[in-house]
């Protein structure tokens, strides 16, 4: 460093560069201090990407779950008229005292397993295809029974996958309640009103 000869700041400063010579300490403290805040800022950013990535995750089987409510909707609504349907029928024979010819067969269930489908695609969560595989054979298997007991194993259905996407319920406990035949038997026994052998 060049500087005035005269200068008494100048003279100092020459002094203090030529007895302390190059500062490991402070050299080592700003490359610590650098490395700290280059890991924080990464462990930052690092934790922002990682709750959008959950976020999005999130909401894409949320959007994919509200198709499958909507579908499990429409086919407990073709339920509910086949019921009653079924009722009027049953009401009409025993007047006449004449067996009508059958009702045509239930609709398909394709949308329903369609949405089924789509969201356990999009699902990555071995835990959330789990409770898809589960709701998907659980539909399977209400095609074995009649429209009455399916219009209640739907609305089980659709409060069980409820409960659980609210995390009010345990993966493993909706899968429980969607495939084990005797609760969705014991809802349909609670739920199916006795009319008096009527």
């Amino acid at each position: 460093m060049s500087c005035d000869p005269g200068d008494i700041a100048c003279q100092l400063s020459l002094l203090v560069e030529a007895k302390n010579g190059w500062d490991w300490n402070a050299f080592i403290s700003t490359l610590l201090s650098t490395l700290a805040g280059s890991a924080a800022a990464f462990l930052g950013a690092f934790l922002v990407f990682r709750n959008e990535q959950r976020e999005r995750y999130e909401s894409r089987v949320d959007d994919a779950l509200a198709g499958v409510f909507r579908s499990l909707n429409d086919r407990s609504v073709i339920m509910r008229e086949r019921t009653l349907e079924d009722r009027e029928r049953e009401r009409t024979e025993r007047v006449i005292r004449k067996k009508l010819p059958p009702l045509p067969a239930l609709p398909s269930d394709f949308d329903l397993i369609n949405a089924i489908t789509i969201a356990e695609v999009i699902a990555r969560r071995p835990r959330d295809r789990k409770v898809l595989y589960a709701l998907m054979v659980s539909v399977a298997n209400m095609r074995a029974l009649t429209a009455q007991e399916q219009k209640i194993g739907l609305g089980s259905l659709i409060m069980t996958l409820r409960r659980w996407r609210l995390g009010d319920e345990t993966a493993e406990r909706a899968i429980e309640n969607m495939v084990n035949p005797h609760i969705i038997r014991a809802t349909l026994i609670e739920k199916v009103p006795d009319d008096g052998g009527q």
